[in-house]
C-alpha cells in the first residue's frame, strides 16, 4: 500500500478539481495536501473528478473533496435562496451597519486577489475588455424575521464591479431590527456580520 501524500490542485472560484499531483505544485497554484488513500480512486480512474468539488471547512480552514449533488426537481424561489450565516470569515462578506443603514458587500482579500490574478485584472484594466466566466452578478436580499418575503432591500452587484472597486455599498431604510441576508449561492463561503455603532 502506498502511504504518501498527494496534492489536489483546484480553482478557488469554481472549486473544481484541476488535477491530483505527486509533486507539490508551485506557490502560484491553489492546492491542498491529502493522503494517497483519499484520492486513490481518482488516480485509478474509479472516480471521475468532474463529479466532485472542493469544500472548505471555514472553522478549521481545511479543504476536502465532496460529491456534487444534482437536483433536477422544479424549484420554488425559497428553495433557491441561501440564508447567509453569521460567521467571521468567507469568500463573500456582507456587513450590515445597522446604525448607518448600509450594507457593504465585498470579497475576502485573498479570494479577491485570486480572482484578480485569474482574470488578469489591474487598476488600469478596461472593463469592456474583461470577460468573466460563469456568474456575472451576485444577488442579495436584505429582509427581516428570517423570511425573504419580508423585503427591506434588494441589490444586484456585478462581480466585475466588486473586483475593480473592492466593495459595494447599498443604502436601505427600515425600522425593522431582526435582519438577515439571502442570496443565490454562487461561491462556497459567505458570511454575514452586523455592525452596531451605537
Amino acid at each position: 500500500m502506498i502511504d504518501e501524500k498527494r496534492y489536489v490542485r483546484f480553482d478557488l472560484e469554481t472549486r473544481n478539481i484541476l488535477g491530483i499531483d505527486r509533486n507539490q505544485p508551485d506557490l502560484t497554484k491553489t492546492y491542498f495536501e491529502i493522503d494517497y488513500k483519499d484520492v486513490a480512486d481518482f488516480i485509478t480512474n474509479k472516480k471521475n473528478p468532474i463529479h466532485y468539488y472542493i469544500d472548505k471547512d471555514v472553522k478549521q480552514s481545511k479543504y476536502s473533496i465532496k460529491l456534487k449533488k444534482t437536483d433536477i426537481a422544479v424549484k420554488l424561489i425559497d428553495d433557491r435562496l441561501y440564508k447567509i450565516p453569521k460567521l467571521e470569515a468567507g469568500d463573500v462578506i456582507v456587513e450590515n451597519n445597522i446604525k448607518e443603514q448600509a450594507i457593504t458587500i465585498k470579497f475576502d482579500d485573498s479570494f479577491r486577489a485570486y480572482m484578480m490574478k485569474k482574470y488578469k485584472l489591474t487598476d488600469t484594466t478596461k472593463v469592456e475588455d474583461v470577460n468573466i466566466d460563469g456568474q456575472e452578478f451576485l444577488d442579495f436580499i436584505l429582509c427581516y424575521d428570517s423570511d425573504p418575503h419580508n423585503l427591506i432591500e434588494y441589490a444586484r452587484i456585478p462581480v466585475l464591479y466588486l473586483l475593480m472597486n473592492n466593495r459595494a455599498v447599498v443604502q436601505y431604510n427600515t425600522k425593522h431590527i431582526d435582519h438577515c441576508v439571502y442570496t443565490k449561492r454562487i461561491y462556497s463561503d459567505y458570511c454575514y456580520k452586523e455592525i452596531n455603532n451605537e
